[in-house]
């Protein structure tokens, strides 16, 4: 599993984020993935790929938390 790191993530993670593994939360669901790519979002936190989406349950917009 792999998702992109947007820009409030990977200021709080610091200049080695890629490849940083993570545990990604929303409710009682819960994945362990890899950063390995990039998002330009200002807004969001993480940009999921759909295979990590419908393991949390989601279509669009989640209220994640980020842990590594």
């Amino acid at each position: 599993m792999v998702a992109a790191a947007c820009l409030k993530l990977r200021r709080a993670m610091g200049p080695h984020w890629r490849g940083t593994i993570v545990t990604v939360k929303s409710g009682n669901r819960s994945v362990v993935i890899k950063l390995v790519d990039y998002c330009a979002s200002r807004d969001k936190l993480i940009d999921l790929y759909w295979a990590v989406m419908v393991k949390l349950g989601g279509r669009g917009v989640l209220p994640v938390r980020v842990s590594w």
